[in-house]
């Protein structure tokens, strides 16, 4: 969805003004933030936990929480994790378990 604007929003593609600055004739416009910036894959999670990603992926059946990328013409898209959100999870899951 937003990837498809970003073309437009690339410095080489903006035109220069006279009241923008400017490098070589072009804008230089800072480009947002991409929604999925900073996310960590399903390795880079796996990595960060200290377990297998066969680990995560049960972790996820089990409701910890990603969002998934649509990466190219993949049909699935590729999960994502925050890390923060992961921690969390975890921790009231912990908490819950203790609790039963």
């Amino acid at each position: 969805m937003l990837e498809e604007f970003l073309p437009l929003l690339a410095a080489s593609d903006v035109p220069s003004s006279p009241e923008a600055s400017s490098v070589g004739g072009k804008c230089m416009i800072p480009q947002p933030e991409l929604p999925y910036e900073g996310l960590l894959t399903k390795p880079e999670i796996a990595r960060f936990l200290g377990v297998d990603e066969s680990t995560v992926f049960k972790l996820m059946k089990e409701g910890m929480p990603h969002v998934r990328i649509r990466v190219a013409d993949a049909k699935v898209g590729s999960p994502r994790f925050s890390r923060g959100d992961v921690m969390f999870w975890l921790r009231r899951r912990t908490y819950d378990n203790r609790l039963s």
